[in-house]
């Protein structure tokens, strides 16, 4: 189903997005050394970690300040001022990042080589999908003071989202369906997505549409490796429908 009109992109069945897959994997025919070296450049929250560092060091942190000792030690339940929000955000994204990382790295080792690549190509594009996102999601704040606490609250939601389901590929299994029927999941989304993209303008509508592009990858490519693991027919395709819709409702509520 069609989502925006830039992406001729459809929902497809768990057994065809497991031989599009298979037939990538073959054309390209990458090595365990490859899929190795895949395995670290995708572990989340790299990229992102040793850039925060560097610029705290520097003092600037995109409006977060330097974060001294005896800052880092400041109660977050209460936050007072808009530099600590934006911190208290920052740490609780990277807290969920971490786990995530180190789930993401203890189920990989338990596959085989054809399902790590998979795994390896669904995490990259889930990373591209939560930037754009979360762009998408601070974008109307963009240049404020409170752009990175939205920014890191978003990541933070929707990294937890993704490290439920590596929890449950780290045992072997994969995460329960949806509420509702493919079609009727599918039909939802739409519905939202389309509402929330006619309140859109200018540069937040081309964000918006960056999003679910990325998304529709995501979820391709995740339910390509979930089909790998268990013949699960269109469970992954209805819960991460339902997923994206509820934050695409909660979008347009917050408006």
């Amino acid at each position: 189903m069609l989502h925006h009109p830039l992406a001729q992109l459809s929902v497809q069945t768990g057994s065809q997005m497991s031989s599009q897959m298979n037939s990538e994997m073959n054309s390209h025919n990458h090595s365990p050394t490859w899929i190795q070296q895949q395995i670290q450049r995708s572990a989340p929250g790299w990229l992102e970690l040793w850039f925060v560092g560097l610029i705290a060091g520097m003092g600037m942190a995109f409006g977060v300040g330097v974060w001294p000792a005896a800052a880092q030690a400041q109660d977050c339940q209460d936050p007072q001022d808009q530099t600590t929000m934006n911190r208290c955000a920052y740490e609780g994204w990277e807290r969920v990042d971490r786990t995530l990382n180190q789930t993401y790295q203890r189920a990989i080792v338990r596959l085989s080589a054809p399902q790590q690549h998979q795994l390896v190509s669904a995490q990259q594009a889930w990373i591209a999908f939560r930037d754009r996102h979360c762009a998408f999601a601070s974008g109307e704040f963009e240049g404020g003071s409170m752009q990175p606490l939205i920014e890191w609250s978003c990541k933070e939601i929707v990294t937890q989202e993704r490290l439920n389901d590596l929890q449950a590929y780290r045992r072997g299994t994969t995460p329960p369906a949806g509420r509702l029927s493919q079609p009727a999941a599918d039909a939802a989304l739409n519905r939202a997505y389309q509402a929330l993209l006619q309140a859109q303008s200018g540069s937040q509508r081309s964000r918006l549409i960056a999003a679910e592009e990325a998304w529709i990858r995501f979820r391709d490519r995740a339910c390509a490796f979930e089909q790998s693991l268990q013949s699960t027919g269109d469970r992954c395709v209805i819960r991460l429908s339902d997923q994206r819709t509820v934050a695409l409702e909660e979008a347009l509520s917050n408006r």
